[in-house]
Parts: structure tokens; sequence; C-alpha cells
């Protein structure tokens, strides 16, 4: 049975499974930030879609492969902040769900990667991630498709120092 998800209606069990949706996706966010690649990976399905579109056009199926790709963009970078905003729970049944999800990046590429990428060298997006989740087996909820749509890109560095070093990847 689907049921439109609304906080005001929502059963015991419905709440707790919007926590754990809601802290699943900070999970995702600090893993992307922290360059914690074992914790991003705990965050998908295994025959997840991670589907980005303009200006990456760029679909990927299988955990394995969307770490990679996630570490590969991530890791071109001296700087990435990714911050999560409002959020909301749009479906929710039993073992699966939909959300969307506001949020904000902000990069530096490395000198070296510059080229590579285009010649841009840093990035400030505005995007939306609207996700399709599941409870496994284990009783966690994973990502089994994110699709991350921007609203807006701008491709040049935020001005400033780099206080911090980007943290190394467990």
């Amino acid at each position: 049975m689907t049921t439109l998800y609304t906080p005001e209606t929502a059963s015991a069990r419905q709440r707790q499974d919007e926590q754990a949706i809601r802290a699943l996706t900070e999970r995702y966010t600090d893993a992307v930030n922290q360059r914690d690649w074992a914790a991003l990976r705990d965050c998908w399905s295994a025959d997840a879609t991670w589907d980005l579109g303009a200006p990456v056009n760029l679909v990927k199926t299988g955990v394995d492969a969307i770490v990679a790709e996630a570490r590969h963009a991530v890791e071109a970078m001296d700087l990435f902040v990714q911050m999560t905003h409002a959020g909301v729970i749009l479906r929710l049944d039993q073992d699966s769900a939909r959300a969307r999800w506001t949020l904000n990046e902000i990069g530096r590429i490395k000198a070296d990667q510059r080229a590579l990428l285009g010649g841009v060298d840093g990035m400030n997006i505005l995007a939306t991630y609207t996700d399709e989740l599941v409870r496994e087996a284990d009783g966690r909820w994973r990502f089994a498709r994110r699709s991350y749509r921007v609203a807006l890109f701008d491709g040049h560095a935020p001005a400033g120092d780099v206080v911090t070093a980007a943290p190394t990847s467990a």
C-alpha cells in the first residue's frame, strides 16, 4: 500500500523511519565531506543507481561504480563541502520511500585537474536530490536511486584561503 507521508498523520513507526532516512542523508553528506568512502559505500544498496543530470550527464549503477565516481570527483578538489538543507519525505511505505533534498556544494578544483574538467577552477552549485530508498534485510535504510538535478552552476572557485586541508580518505 502506498502511503503519502505527512508528519501530522504519521504512525510512531513512520516517524522512526523518517528519522532514519534523515540520518542516512546526513551520513551521506558527512561521508562525502570527510572523504570517508567506506561510510559512503554503506549509504547505498548494492545495485543502486546514481543519476547525475546536466551539466554532468552521468549515470552510475552499482555501489562500486558509484563510490569510485564520487571519490574521483571529490579527490580532484582541494576544497569540497556539500551542505544538505531542506528535505521532505514524499512517500513512505513499509520498506520503500521517496524523498527530496535541497543542497549547495562548493569546491575548488586542484590546479592539475582543471584542464581535465573543462578548465573550470571551482564550483558553486544549488541542486536537488530526489531519492528512492529501500529498507534492506538488515533493517537499515539505503539509497536505491539518487537523482541529482542542478538548478544553478557557477564554475568559479570560491574566494578565500583554504584554512583546513581536505580530509584524507579512510
